[in-house]
């Protein structure tokens, strides 16, 4: 656990600096200036601004926000964040294994998976806040659709969940969804086609309910520099274990982590295999999760490349070994059903269960270790530099147009080239032709106001990164934006005197996404009354 944080040390991991960030303006601009949802953040690129949560999933910056309402620090706001998604994904697996293997095993379960390397990992060294909420939703969703299966009124949740889920990390939902829905196609097996379409209709339309967010996170695409996250630290091959290719930044990292994982394996399905082979039952059970886990570890590997290559769309999760998120889940239920049987047997079995605390205090060791070694702002030991100056920033002084955002959400220029790096102190508007008087009535991030007097033809530039989302009106009427050379917003004016209105509205992917989110409400609504869902 995160405890530290509580008393204002901040873990110095690799992503943190741009969550804190993203939740520093996020909150700002929905608590001060009322904006619900804040897809274009302002302050950040030094003030150029960057459309980061028009593909960005807003959930955990909304949890933050709220947790902001309190009297807490930037840090207590981040250790409860670090902290709330271990407490899920322990809750949500105990909910989903208790009714199968009873409270004991579960609850077993449940701390295997809040101790399990790949979790601890996100948290405390990559900083990948979402994605770990987005891991702790796995077993919630596995429950669900069981549910959902058998009794009509959980396939609302289930609605309500998917969208939460598809809010929360993209790369984790598309991991999931290439296992989530073979799983109820598959249950066929057990129960009629129409509880199996309907469960699918469930799920998809969850999707439709965050349309708004989700339209504009595809269509928009084409407008960012977003396909550079293909080749993050060389891209998926370079992150597929035992590829010639194989040298991802993070790699050293991940295969201590896959080695504990094969070993977990082997050991748990041994168990397994010996307590529960008089149980048919469990034994069918143990079959589907040692598949489920082998395909997962399948696709983590340079023979599944071909997979990658031929399907582009799941290039974006970036990392092959993300699907790691998933193989903790199937271990997880491994560990639970090793531990039923156990339970089960006579005392002679007992002995098992020295293996299963072995495995438990071995995780907590190396949780223990990445907690102890890890730099803090307070104490940075090795972690220095730029990035140490900016992360400082970011939490002492995050609204003084001094940080940078990230380089896959930069505008793109009319020629497909990417918007030329932000410079640091330039004024909020500048006249680059022509002689004009500027005087700035109004500067805020969704809407700026200028009175402009000039005696001549003047081209004048305000310090925004273009975005189609942005209007320009002068005098009321609607005026011709220029995109300037480094992606800035320019306009021209004749002589005269002038006021200039630049707002932030809303484009045509983002009003589709909206009301397909309307229609998915109302027909929610009409299903629940009619179709007694």
């Amino acid at each position: 656990m995160n405890w530290r944080w509580l008393s204002g040390e901040i873990l110095l991991a690799q992503d943190i600096k741009h969550h804190i960030t993203w939740l520093q303006h996020f909150a700002q601009q929905f608590h001060q200036e009322g904006i619900l949802y804040p897809r274009w953040l302002a302050g950040t690129n030094y003030g150029y601004g960057s459309p980061t949560f028009v593909f960005y999933p807003p959930l955990v910056s909304y949890v933050g926000t709220l947790l902001k309402f309190l009297p807490l620090t930037i840090s207590q706001v981040l250790a409860i964040l670090y902290i709330l998604p271990v407490a899920i994904v322990g809750a949500s697996f105990y909910i989903f294994a208790q009714e199968k293997w009873g409270k004991c095993a579960a609850l077993s379960g449940a701390l295997y998976l809040m101790l399990c390397p790949y979790l601890s990992l996100n948290l405390y060294s990559r900083g990948s806040l979402p994605e770990t909420w987005g891991i702790a939703w796995i077993p919630l969703g596995v429950w669900l659709t069981y549910r959902s299966l058998v009794y009509p009124k959980y396939r609302i949740v289930l609605t309500l969940f998917s969208g939460i889920f598809a809010l929360t990390h993209l790369p984790t939902l598309l991991l999931s969804v290439l296992c989530w829905i073979p799983f109820i196609l598959m249950c066929s097996r057990f129960y009629s086609w129409k509880s199996v379409l309907m469960t699918l209709g469930a799920v998809i339309l969850g999707w439709g309910l965050v349309a708004f967010y989700l339209a504009p996170a595809v269509l928009e695409q084409p407008l960012v520099n977003i396909s550079s996250m293909k080749g993050v630290s060389g891209g998926f091959s370079a992150n597929l274990l035992f590829a010639q290719t194989s040298s991802g930044t993070i790699m050293h990292m991940i295969r201590p982590i896959w080695k504990n994982y094969v070993v977990s394996l082997c050991l748990l399905t041994g168990m397994a295999v010996l307590v529960q082979r008089k149980n048919k039952r469990e034994g069918v059970r143990l079959l589907y999760t040692l598949v489920f886990c082998l395909v997962i570890m399948f696709l983590m590997t340079e023979y599944s490349q071909i997979i990658w290559v031929i399907f582009k769309p799941i290039q974006m999760v970036q990392f092959p070994w993300r699907a790691l998120g998933l193989l903790s889940f199937g271990i997880a239920m491994l560990f639970t059903i090793s531990v039923a049987g156990i339970l089960e047997k006579s005392w002679k079995s007992k002995f098992f269960l020295l293996i299963i605390g072995l495995i438990l205090l071995y995780n907590l060791r190396g949780v223990r270790r990445i907690v102890r070694d890890a730099p803090t702002l307070n104490n940075p030991r090795w972690f220095e530099g730029e990035q140490l100056e900016e992360l400082q920033m970011a939490v002492h002084e995050p609204f003084a147009n001094t940080l940078k955002d990230v380089w896959e959400y930069r505008p793109l220029l009319s020629s497909g080239e990417v918007v030329p790096a932000p410079q640091i102190g330039q004024p909020r508007v500048s006249v680059l032709e022509g002689r004009a008087e500027v005087i700035v009535e109004k500067w805020g991030s969704y809407e700026r106001i200028l009175q402009v007097e000039t005696a001549e033809r003047s081209v004048i530039r305000i310090r925004t990164y273009y975005y189609p989302a942005w209007q320009l009106e002068v005098n009321g009427v609607a005026h011709p934006i220029v995109v300037g050379e480094d992606g800035t917003i320019q306009f021209e004016l004749e002589g005269g005197s002038f006021t200039v209105k630049l707002g932030y509205q809303w484009t045509d992917a983002f009003k589709l996404g909206v009301a397909i989110s309307v229609l998915t409400v109302i027909g929610l609504m009409v299903a629940g009354v009619f179709l007694k869902l």
